[in-house]
């Protein structure tokens, strides 16, 4: 992935979309945030850092790991001034398992609040194989429709005309498209049905 585009390309979507939403959000300066990770000997991934320059202090409403996932910077200086600890066994040096990457969420869920939430008709198709991915992309690329976010290995969404579409790989494949013309989803679930890549549990 190149992070020098993704985060442009993030916040050009939200513009289009919500600019008064840009107008409320405020980051932390990046000594502050340079200062933290010097005083605790840590380092954090370029993409988090931009994250927390563009809204780590104030989202305006926006939360990007869900209604728990507290991402203030606030937060996370009084985490890390806090005791560590281990709430259940595991090796010391094993890794713990996430079912997506940072930047995957912030696709993810800039996706869902920004573009699909909002639209008046949405559909799902779940698949069995997650293994299709790339060919769904393929396929779906093939209809016309064109990368609207940054495309990740696990992550990706489109637009074509008057519809929004994310793919993503989780447990299963999962198609999320939506549109303000409820019959142009409707035609998109046929036309995607009618393939025979396209394998619904």
């Amino acid at each position: 992935m190149n992070e020098i585009n993704f985060w442009p390309r993030v916040i050009e979507f939200i513009r289009q979309r919500d600019p008064v939403f840009l107008s409320k959000i405020a980051g932390v300066p990046g000594e502050t945030i340079s200062a933290l990770m010097t005083e605790h000997c840590i380092t954090l991934p370029a993409a988090y850092i931009t994250f927390l320059q563009l809204m780590g202090a104030n989202s305006n409403g926006f939360n990007p790991f869900g209604p728990t996932g507290d991402h203030h910077f606030a937060t996370i200086i009084k985490r890390l001034k806090e005791p560590s600890g281990q709430f259940f066994p595991v090796d010391g040096d094993a890794l713990l398992e996430t079912n997506e990457t940072f930047c995957e969420r912030i696709i993810s869920s800039v996706f869902y609040h920004f573009g699909l939430r909002g639209l008046a008709a949405k559909s799902e198709i779940r698949m069995h194989e997650p293994g299709a991915y790339q060919e769904v992309l393929s396929l779906l690329l093939s209809m016309g429709l064109m990368s609207t976010l940054p495309m990740l290995e696990r992550v990706s969404c489109l637009q074509g005309g008057p519809l929004i579409i994310i793919v993503e790989v989780n447990e299963s494949l999962t198609l999320n498209f939506g549109s303000n013309d409820p019959k142009a989803v409707k035609t998109l679930s046929k036309q995607l049905l009618a393939n025979p890549l396209i394998q619904p549990k």
